[in-house]
């Protein structure tokens, strides 16, 4: 079992762990231990930020002490905290948040809403005013993932895992979460070209990689 992304706990194999968060789908992958995620939940539920000083410097803790957090985490984190800080008698830290996240552009870099993904190699009614690079993102899982999976398997009928198709999900939305990440760091607003390859590294990993160019597209004038 790893560690704690957050605390950098060990997790116990017997222990309970906890996805970072249900939605943007890319933190799904983040792995939290049960400290981390009761410290989140009592802030996700507050109303009053005195109510929960404790978490929330815990959290701001993390935020200033550990450098590899992961851009999604952290600004998943951040904007927690900021949701927290405007909840009020009436309305959750939660409420606030989903509100923050359900808005038309997202949380930019976060839910990645304001990039645009396609195959192809331009959007109909726009121009391409710009070309930032090639990019591209990995998602890799352990094949320890799948033990116990067998039995969704049928040798014979083919019958699909449903457990092992949504890991693969997972691993492909957040491969998408990161490139969008960064064609959002490069200042493009959409990915032309996408390419989407499963590969396997050896007889134990199997990796999810996406990849396109990312560029600025602006809406055509109508005449």
């Amino acid at each position: 079992m790893p560690d704690c992304d957050l605390c950098e706990k060990y997790i116990d194999p017997w222990e309970a762990n906890y996805p970072l968060a249900d939605s943007p789908a890319n933190l799904r992958l983040y792995r939290i231990c049960e400290e981390c995620h009761s410290a989140l939940d009592s802030i996700l539920r507050a109303h009053d930020v005195h109510d929960i000083s404790g978490e929330k410097t815990f959290i701001e803790k993390i935020l200033e002490t550990k450098e590899d957090i992961g851009d999604s985490a952290k600004m998943y984190l951040e904007t927690l905290l900021s949701a927290a800080e405007k909840a009020t008698d009436e309305t959750t830290a939660a409420e606030v948040l989903d509100h923050l996240l359900s808005a038309p552009d997202g949380v930019e870099g976060l839910t990645g809403s304001i990039v645009k993904l396609t195959s192809g190699y331009n959007y109909e009614g726009y121009n391409i005013v710009k070309y930032c690079g090639f990019i591209s993102s990995e998602t890799v899982l352990g094949m320890g993932v799948f033990k116990g999976l067998s039995a969704g398997f049928s040798n014979f009928f083919g019958t699909e895992s449903n457990a092992l198709g949504n890991k693969l999900r997972e691993a492909k939305d957040a491969a998408i979460g990161r490139l969008k990440e960064q064609a959002a760091g490069l200042e493009a607003n959409a990915i032309i070209g996408v390419d989407l390859d499963y590969t396997m590294f050896g007889d134990s990993l199997v990796g999810v990689i996406f990849s396109g160019t990312a560029v600025v597209i602006e809406e055509r004038g109508v005449i």
